[in-house]
């Protein structure tokens, strides 16, 4: 089973509520974006974290943060049918992986723009729904639902916390458990369609030559 743990964030889990609930209308554009001031460290302790190291990570902030971005994204988008990607390091020249990416992610009638990096200066999670009678954002912890002049805001800031983190892999060791039991094959599933993004958005950056087909 994939470490899909951001499926299990309870702000997102509000998020996918509204969309399938229609809060919004048909949303037409969603923008995820990621600061970081640079690769997580993780346990080690070296100078050079091993997540900006090619021969340890295998890829950069694409590979590492992109990735959970991608499979909330295919949970309320379905399949897309191409991906343009950017890649590059703006600040850590130390790296010899990317330290930002930006993905455009199109399906039918609709866009999703990806923004990551580790050269902020700041730490920040948004992520926004443009739907066609409202807006869902979720920005500096707060979660806010905009519709016919109305808004609805919920306070996530705990979930922007590492701490934070410890229930949303209880929910997964229980999925995971739950498949074990059942047999479900739905998780090597959801691997192979994050991978195919992932594999597309990386082949676009050599071929610096528009969208790559995904159909």
């Amino acid at each position: 089973m994939p470490c899909h743990q951001y499926r299990f964030n309870p702000a997102w889990q509000q998020i996918r509520t509204w969309l399938t609930q229609d809060a919004i209308g048909r949303w037409y554009l969603a923008e995820f974006d990621i600061y970081r001031l640079a690769a997580d460290l993780g346990a080690g302790r070296a100078a050079l974290p091993w997540r900006g190291r090619v021969a340890d990570a295998r890829g950069g902030v694409l590979l590492d943060h992109g990735t959970h971005l991608l499979y909330q994204l295919l949970d309320v988008a379905g399949p897309p049918s191409a991906v343009r990607a950017w890649a590059g390091r703006l600040r850590h020249a130390t790296y010899d992986v990317e330290d930002t990416a930006h993905l455009l992610v199109e399906f039918p009638g609709r866009l999703a723009k990806l923004f990551l990096t580790w050269a902020g200066r700041i730490r920040e999670n948004r992520i926004r729904f443009i739907g066609e009678s409202g807006t869902i954002e979720w920005s500096s912890g707060l979660l806010t639902l905009e519709r016919a002049r109305h808004t609805t805001t919920f306070d996530h800031t705990a979930e922007l916390r590492k701490e934070s983190y410890a229930t949303w892999f209880a929910d997964l060791f229980a999925a995971f458990a739950d498949a074990m039991d059942t047999g479900d094959r739905e998780p090597l599933t959801d691997i192979t369609r994050v991978a195919k993004i992932l594999g597309t958005a990386y082949s676009s950056l050599s071929a610096a030559a528009g969208p790559a087909s995904l159909v």
